[in-house]
Order: structure tokens, then C-alpha cells, then sequence
């Protein structure tokens, strides 16, 4: 739906995403996708479906309509919408010499709705003034390609080319806005070898020229995968290179092969050679091998005297690009490698690198990665051993900004043997001479010279308020003096959101709106004082408001959900109990749509780590590997939703300790039906799960998706999706056991289902892909397999090609309708289908 602020004008387009307005708002242009039925039946026959377009006039409601876009794109000053095709005919009919195509472009005036057509376009670009439209046009074999503009304020709307040769591609169009500079690699393809450079050219002088120059690129060229950009007033560009590489061919020798001759047979050997000392495990240094095939050495070209300097090399290859104009950082965790293989990683030696001369200097190390410069240059801040820290980079004085404070700046819910991770660095100052730093509920300003603290939101920890600020652009983290912020609040108590405002230089806070509800900032008009946001609780769909910079007046400028009045959707609401050992704890209860005070419910529970926080969500109808809460509310279930906290080497008993009492909670309230409790956990939760049932009775019944069974086998094995060993996550991270298996084999005994696997006595259904990336899914096997040897009550469902999350929508829908029959069985009592009652016989599929 598109809407007018004011409600005067409403239009609905069907099938439509990702709309993009014109900044003079008289355009609205979107994707439109394909009805459920189509995208079924090519997701079935595994095609590729195009996407279409739809301009729509929001002055008259008239729609154009466009088949297989590619991209589109509006011009600044809202007069023109780029739009380029998929093509539909064989590649090798539009084929270049290069060996590439383009396809059809066309540049649509919104003033009078002509359009320019270019054939074979590959790429294009329109500066910021709407005066320059360049594109790249990939010709047939008998013709040259070239990179073009059309001057667009020209009438005549000429096509001029800027350079053309028969084996080049031009590509990665990026603009210097403020000096009319284009910035564009020129690829030039043959059969003996692919080189590239990156060059610029000067629209008003009509002159262009290389970056690297001939020596340079005999050691470097310029990717194509690349992040171009133009920083400090367009006097640098930033870009990555690699290394030059000699091309070799790899020729069969197609004679028979001399069994004596080792050398020639063992040419076709396959092997991976795990050595003990090596940096990483195979499994993850293959993955990262692939990952560094599109890495880049970042460098820059100071533009106004022609100097390149090289910034990232194989010695320090992670290297940030800068938002300053002195230095960049590099993260270096080789020394750390090996023992990332437990400890998770996460430690690195930090280098500045000289932006004018590419100097490299160790300024930190064995530190956090958390570490960031100051705007201007001069200040590292960065976090570790559970402090805000700063380094002078002109006289290296280091300071800890927060050890003296009486508040903490780690992570105060953290529960787990690894260090705990800060709550974030908010922004800088423009001056670059002080830092703002987030604890749980409080923005903290740290003058860098001084270490001189202000607490400038005062009340955040009393009041129990976790203040954020909310830029719209998140990577802009700059505030000037006397500026007005925007601030976000969450109450940790209550789970209600607010919007709060204070000024920079200035303490204290100025409540602008708050509620039991969930707001969420969208957007700021750039020329109205005029805010977009979204307001929502579990039964309020998240439609959209305006308001002014001080929510005088809130408006409701959409109503999108009205089918909700036809659903028994339920409604949620907080419930607070004592944990075994008598610790304050926090869930949401989703009551059934049509409640009845005094009736006894059947309930879900679905849990995780922290969920109270999820109160004021709305929750959609979806199909995927967990319930929905909606649909299960509005068949008579009750769903519960409790906080669990974890004591180091007992996750599995932690969440019995949370949950027991919380269910018992339930059920002394007189809702819960005691014989119809359901369990549902996903990953760690499912393995929680499966892990509660061997302590208790209290569920009848259990669904878990991808559960560690066995924490004695799943601790040597490896995350096929990183490449990763596990021993990191049962060591330090998220199973919380704090010691190695051979430290403490009973830990890792003690936290396995399999082990107490005959003390079950609840009905389980266990759901895998065999293809999971994350948990092994044999762990589902080796739960199956004693429960069957048990006589218990298992099914284990083994979805064909999956990952770790569901991905194919018939495997999801048939997970979910299964998900609903177990539970309707198993607390409603209605009658068992056959995969429950007599299972599936393999039918050779």
C-alpha cells in the first residue's frame, strides 16, 4: 500500500516489495513478484523466476508496468527512472569479444514518460546533480565496447563516448559528487591473461587517468568485486587490489600411465593433510580459503598528487576502511589462530597504517577486536578485560575510562565462561575529542584527553530505561554540540518502549512518547519535520505513524491487518515467578484467542535463552521450524514463553530449574491443563528439550529440531557450515560447561541425554536436515537410536538436503502440519495420524 502523510491518497499494488520513492514524492516505484502458486511450482522445477516493476504516479494513481527487471533506480531530482531488463535471449547472441552481454536499458522521463532505449547495457550510473547518465554497453562481436554518458540536461540527449575498446569491460561506476570525478574499472579480457586498473575521469575537464601506473600494475590489478569510495571531500579513493597472478593450465597427459611412474600417478591424488600445528582445521581453512578468493588489500589514491599507497598486504590483509584522514586499522589474529579452535577467537593485535605513506605501527595487543578511532585521527577506544579504554596516538598515553566508574560496562546478563562482550560504543563527538559509550541503560560521555565521565542520560538504571541512540544512518555516529538526538528506550522491567530526545552537550532526558507497546524508528524526512515509525503489541499489527520531532501529534497512516478482527489471535501478557533456587524470573504467557477465565488450557511452551523481551511482538503467521504462535493460540493452546539463565556446567538442569516452576506457575493460575504441557525447542533449545525430559515428567510431550544428544561426541566434531570445531562452544560459549572433556568427562556425561536416555518417559518427535550445517545431525541418530533400543516413545524426522533451519517450503509445511499433529495427539488426545501411529515405509525416494 502506498499512503499520502496526510490520508488523502491511498493506492494498493498487489505483489509488490521494495518500493523507492522519487524525492519529490510524486513517483513510487516497486518490485512485483509472482503469486504463491507460480513461486511453488519453480521452486519445484528449481527455475529462476524475474522479477517485474511497477510505477505508480501518486498524484493520479495511473500504474506503468514492466516485465523482467533487473534494477531500476530514480534520478535525484525525480525526473528520470533508470530501468535495466533481463534479457531473454541466448548469451551467445549478444555476446563481446570480452566474452560478456548486456541487456536492455532504458531511461524513462517522468516529465513527459518517453523513454530512451540502449541496447547491451551492463551496468549504469547517474551522478547526484541528475546531469551525467553513464552506462557500459557490451556490443556484439563485430563491434567495440564502450563506456558512454548522455549529457541529461542536453535536449538533444547525445550519446558520447568516453573510451571504447573491443576486449574491456567498464564497470563499478563511483562518483566524486563534489568535484564531478567518476571513478570506474576498465577490464581488459585475452586468452593469455585478465588485467585491470582503476581509473578516474574528470567530467569538466574531459580528461581521464590511470590510478596504478604500468609498474604498479605488473604486481597488482583491480577486481571487479570491489568497495570503491571517494572520503574527505573526494581528495581520496579507496579501493582493493591483488596480486598479480601468472595463469597456468593444468594438461592431461593422455598416454597410458607407467605404473613405475609414482610421479605421474600421483598427480591425481586427493587429500587433505591435517598437520597438529596447523593455524586452523582443515574443515575451516578450506572455508576461509574460499572466502580470501574475493578478498581485496585495501589501498588508497590520494588524488590531488597522484599517490597511491598499499594499506593491506598479506602480512595484515584485514585492514577497515577509514572514516578518517590519517589512519586506517588492522586486525590481526594469526598469533591467535591455533587457540581459536577452543577459546571461539575474537583476539587479534591491532596496527595503525599511516593513511599518507602506508607506515604500519602495533599499538595493541592480545586485545578484544572491539576497537574503533576517533573522527579525527588522533584516539584508539577500545574495549577489553571488561573496560572502555583509550590510547593517545600522538604521545601513547593509554587510559581506562571506566575501571573507576561504579557502574559496569560488560554485559551484565552474561552467563557464560567466555568473557562478556560490552554494550557498544554510541558515537563521537564532531570535534573527535570525546566518546560516547552505552552500559545497559545509560549513554556515558569520556572526555579522550581527560578521561573526565558524564553520565548524560542521568536516569537510565534507576528508572530501569536502556537508552539507544537511533540514527538513520547507522554508520554515522557524529554528533554536534546543541544537536537534538533521538533516543530509543526499552524498559527491562516492563518491556515497554519509548522515544526520548536529549541534547548533545547537555544531561538528562525529555520523555517524548512511551507505552506498553513496541515502537520501532523507520525513517526522518530529509526537508519535513516529519518521523515515520511503527507501533505494535502481540495483537497489533506494526502499522506505520507519523509524528512530529516531538510526537505532538501521533497519526495513523495505515491499517493494513483488519483480517486480525477475524482471528482468535489471543492476547499476552507478563508473568513473573521464583526459580528453583529462588532467582527472579520473567516469561510471557500468550492466552488463547477467546479466553475463558477459570478453564484449564493445553500449553506450548517454546523457549530459548531470554524471550520475555518478546512480549509487545507481533508475530505473523509463518511457516518455518518453530510454531506460530497465532495459529497454535487460535486452536485452544495457551503458549509460554519463559526466561532461562544458565549456572556454568549445568545448562541442561538450568532450564529445568526456569521452566518447571514457571509451567507450575501456570498451572497454580488456573490455566494451564497439567496433563497437556508441550514442549518446543530448536537447536540449543532443542537439546534443552531433550535434555529436561530425562528430569522430569511434568511434558507430555516433546518436539525438538536439531538437538545435541551427545556432548562427548559433538565436542570433536565440527560446524560444517564454518568449518569450526565445536570445542570452542562447549568450552566457553554457548553449552556453558567451562572445562575441556578431559578436564571434566562428568560435565560432559551429566549435560547428555543419551546417557539418561532410559529415564525418559515422555513422547519425543526429533527433527533434522541431513545436510545441517550447525549441530551434526547424527546427534539426532544417536538419540533415536537409544530411545528406540529403549522401547520409548520416538519418531525422528530426517528431511532430505536441509540445513540447520528448513529451507525448501513443502519440507516447512510438512514440519509444521507434523509439529501441530504430534501436539493435537499428544495433549488434545485427538487421534494419531499414521506417521504417528504406524510410521512411513521407504518407497525408494
Amino acid at each position: 500500500m502506498i499512503e499520502e502523510v496526510d490520508g488523502r491518497r491511498a493506492y494498493t499494488v498487489d505483489l509488490a516489495k521494495n518500493p523507492s520513492i522519487s524525492n519529490d514524492g510524486n513517483w513510487v516505484a516497486m518490485q512485483i513478484t509472482h503469486p504463491i502458486t507460480e513461486l511453488l511450482k519453480a521452486e519445484s522445477n528449481k527455475e529462476k523466476l524475474n522479477n517485474g516493476l511497477v510505477l505508480l504516479n501518486t498524484t493520479t494513481g495511473d500504474t506503468l508496468s514492466k516485465q523482467d527487471i533487473k534494477a531500476f533506480s530514480f534520478s535525484n531530482d525525480s525526473n528520470w527512472l533508470a530501468v535495466l531488463h533481463h534479457e531473454k535471449l541466448p548469451a551467445d547472441s549478444v555476446k563481446s569479444k570480452s566474452g560478456e552481454f548486456g541487456t536492455n536499458f532504458e531511461m524513462l522521463n517522468l516529465g513527459n514518460m518517453y523513454s530512451t532505449h540502449i541496447s547491451n547495457v551492463k551496468e549504469y550510473s547517474v551522478d547526484s546533480t541528475s546531469t551525467y547518465l553513464v552506462f557500459s554497453r557490451f556490443e556484439t562481436a563485430d563491434s567495440t565496447n564502450s563506456l558512454n554518458y548522455i549529457n541529461l540536461s542536453d535536449a538533444t540527449k547525445d550519446t558520447v563516448k568516453i573510451i571504447a575498446d573491443s576486449l574491456s569491460e567498464f564497470s563499478n561506476f563511483t562518483w566524486d559528487q563534489q568535484n564531478n570525478r567518476l571513478a570506474f574499472i576498465k577490464t581488459v579480457k585475452s586468452d593469455e591473461k585478465v588485467t585491470s586498473n582503476l581509473f578516474i575521469w574528470d567530467i569538466n575537464s574531459r580528461t581521464m587517468s590511470a590510478v596504478l601506473n604500468d609498474e604498479q600494475t605488473t604486481k597488482y590489478h583491480v577486481p571487479v568485486q570491489n568497495n570503491i569510495s571517494f572520503k574527505n571531500k573526494g581528495t581520496q579513493l579507496f579501493f582493493g587490489v591483488k596480486p598479480q597472478t601468472a595463469k597456468t593450465e593444468t594438461v592431461k597427459d593422455s598416454s597410458d600411465v607407467d605404473p613405475y611412474n609414482f610421479g605421474s600417478i600421483l598427480k591425481d591424488v586427493e587429500l587433505d593433510v591435517w598437520h597438529g600445528d596447523d593455524p586452523r582445521i582443515k574443515t575451516n581453512e578450506r572455508v576461509v580459503w574460499k572466502q580470501q578468493q574475493s578478498q581485496t588489500q585495501l589501498s588508497v589514491f590520494h588524488v590531488d598528487d597522484s599517490q597511491w599507497v598499499l594499506l593491506a598486504d598479506d602480512s595484515l590483509p584485514n585492514v577497515r576502511m577509514p572514516e578518517n584522514s590519517k589512519i586506517a586499522l588492522a586486525m590481526d589474529n594469526t598469533p591467535y589462530l591455533r587457540a581459536s579452535t577452543w577459546t571461539g577467537g575474537g583476539t587479534v593485535d591491532v596496527y595503525t597504517i599511516n593513511l599518507s605513506d602506508g607506515e604500519k605501527t602495533l599499538q595493541l595487543k592480545n586485545t578484544n577486536s572491539n576497537v574503533d578511532v576517533s573522527p579525527n585521527g588522533d584516539f584508539l577506544v577500545y574495549y577489553n578485560d571488561k573496560n572502555w579504554h583509550t590510547k593517545s596516538l600522538n604521545n601513547q598515553i593509554q587510559r581506562n575510562l571506566t575501571e573507576n566508574l561504579q557502574v559496569p560496562f560488560s554485559n551484565e546478563d552474561h552467563d557464560s565462561p567466555s568473557e562478556p562482550g560490552s554494550y557498544g560504543l554510541a558515537g563521537w563527538s564532531d570535534d573527535g575529542k570525546k566518546v560516547m559509550i552505552y552500559d545497559k541503560f545509560d549513554i556515558w560521555e569520556f572526555d579522550l584527553s581527560s578521561g573526565n565521565a558524564i553520565n548524560l542520560t542521568i536516569n537510565g538504571r534507576e528508572t530501569k530505561n536502556q537508552y539507544r541512540i537511533q540514527f538513520e544512518d547507522r554508520s554515522e555516529r557524529i554528533l554536534s554540540s546543541g544537536e537534538n538526538i533521538l533516543l530509543h528506550s526499552y524498559n527491562d522491567n516492563e518491556k515497554g518502549t519509548g522515544f526520548y530526545e536529549f541534547t548533545v552537550g547537555k544531561t538528562g532526558v525529555k520523555k517524548l512518547v512511551e507505552g506498553d507497546v513496541r515502537f520501532r524508528f523507520i525513517s526522518k524526512a530529509s526537508e519535513a519535520n516529519v518521523i515515520l515509525y511503527s507501533r505494535e503489541d502481540y495483537s497489533e499489527f506494526p502499522d506505520l505513524w507519523t509524528t512530529d520531532n516531538q510526537f505532538k501529534k501521533q497519526t495513523k497512516i495505515t491499517n493494513l491487518n483488519t483480517q486480525l478482527a477475524e482471528f482468535a489471535w489471543g492476547e499476552s501478557s507478563l508473568v513473573e515467578w521464583s526459580s528453583m533456587d529462588g532467582q527472579p524470573v520473567q516469561g510471557v504467557l500468550i492466552k488463547p484467542g477467546n479466553y475463558e477465565p477459570g478453564k484449564k488450557y493445553p500449553v506450548l511452551v517454546y523457549f530459548y535463552e531470554l524471550f520475555s523481551q518478546r512480549l509487545n511482538d507481533f508475530n505473523p503467521q509463518l511457516v518455518n521450524h518453530r510454531p506460530s504462535f497465532p495459529f497454535y493460540a487460535s486452536n485452544g493452546y495457551a503458549i509460554f514463553l519463559p526466561d532461562v539463565r544458565y549456572t556454568q556446567g549445568l545448562p541442561g538442569y538450568s532450564a529445568v530449574k526456569y521452566i518447571v516452576p514457571g509451567v507450575q506457575k501456570l498451572i497454580d493460575m488456573g490455566i494451564a491443563d497439567p496433563d497437556a504441557i508441550g514442549l518446543h525447542g530448536h537447536s540449543w533449545s532443542g537439546y534443552q528439550a531433550a535434555h529436561m525430559i530425562t528430569m522430569t515428567d511434568m511434558f507430555a510431550a516433546v518436539v525438538a529440531g536439531a538437538p545435541v544428544s551427545n556432548m562427548t561426541s559433538a565436542y570433536n566434531g565440527i560446524r560444517w557450515g564454518t568449518g569450526l570445531a565445536r570445542q570452542f562452544q562447549y568450552e566457553k560459549t554457548q553449552s556453558r560447561l567451562g572445562k575441556t572433556l578431559w578436564e571434566r568427562p562428568d560435565l560432559y556425561i551429566e549435560n547428555s541425554p543419551v546417557f539418561y536416555a532410559d529415564r525418559i518417559n515422555t513422547p519425543i518427535l526429533i527433527q533434522f536436515g541431513d545436510e545441517d550445517d550447525a549441530v551434526p545431525w547424527y546427534q539426532g541418530i544417536e538419540l533415536y537410536l537409544a530411545l528406540r533400543r529403549l522401547d520409548k516413545d520416538v519418531i525422528f524426522l530426517q528431511y532430505h538436503g536441509e540445513p540447520h533451519h528448513l529451507q525448501k517450503y513443502a519440507n516447512k509445511l510438512d514440519y509444521s502440519i507434523k509439529m501441530k499433529e504430534y501436539f493435537d495427539h499428544y495433549l488434545k488426545g485427538e487421534a494419531a495420524p499414521k506417521w504417528i501411529s504406524e510410521g512411513v515405509p521407504f518407497t525408494g525416494n
